[in-house]
């Protein structure tokens, strides 16, 4: 896949006006992460590496640590669980999105509708290398795969979908967010693309990171507003007060 490069926000904006309608982004602090996948699939994968196992041959481990992950997650979790927030979701969903949200490998990929969050995702950090925008132009089938009735529909999920999540936190809605759901975890999205969709990868160089990161603030995209709570406002004083030295 042929990487381009986007340095400014115009630039950004620019590309994500192209498409007919809205693809979703995702921001990455480091261009050269090996897989685009949930980090359910990149977790066992490190792991297998580490302990020198064969993917092919440990499925049914997968099986047992993607398990253990949740059940752990459900046994433990669950004197914060404020199911009034769950809505129309069943139990199990509610869980997986709570997860994802505070770290949980899970089946899902974080992306968002807004282009801009994804460069503040990207740029954040500060390490000096270059950072990575995707953009996804899904197709419809896999927009509407994961709502049935109206409600979500994970387990008749069979291959990918584009989940809108409950919107359980304040940073839900300021970050735009949006899922992918991976029936197989394990498997890169770039293998799994259809005729009718479009990825691809921007590079944004590392000498272009401060100035995006100092634009992108300008215009309100910062820790303050992407995290909109007493740590993200702290950690944006922070940022802050190192702009002023």
């Amino acid at each position: 896949m042929p990487q381009k490069i986007v340095k400014t926000i115009s630039e950004l904006v620019s590309i994500a006006t192209a498409y007919p309608s809205r693809p979703l982004f995702r921001g990455e602090d480091r261009s050269d992460y090996e897989w685009l996948m949930p980090r359910l699939g990149r977790e066992f994968r490190k792991l297998c590496a580490d302990k020198g196992l064969r993917i092919e041959d440990n499925m049914e481990l997968f099986n047992i640590f993607s398990t253990g992950i949740k059940n752990s997650f459900r046994a433990l979790a669950h004197p914060f669980l404020d199911y009034s927030k769950a809505l129309n979701l069943d139990p199990d969903e509610y869980l997986l999105i709570l997860g994802q949200h505070y770290g949980l490998p899970t089946e899902l990929l974080d992306w968002t509708w807004n282009p801009l969050v994804a460069a503040y995702f990207a740029v954040n950090a500060n390490e000096k290398s270059d950072r990575r925008i995707w953009s996804y132009y899904a197709s419809r089938d896999r927009i509407s795969a994961g709502f049935l009735k109206g409600r979500l529909g994970f387990s008749v999920v069979k291959d990918i979908a584009v989940i809108s999540p409950i919107h359980i936190d304040r940073r839900v809605t300021a970050q735009a967010s949006v899922f992918t759901l991976h029936a197989e975890p394990l498997q890169d999205l770039s293998a799994q693309i259809k005729s009718d969709e479009v990825l691809e990868e921007f590079i944004i160089p590392h000498n272009s990171v401060s100035r995006l990161r100092r634009d992108l603030d300008t215009i309100g995209i910062n820790t303050s507003t992407i995290i909109p709570a007493l740590d993200g406002i702290a950690r944006y004083c922070l940022e802050y007060a190192r702009q002023l030295v």
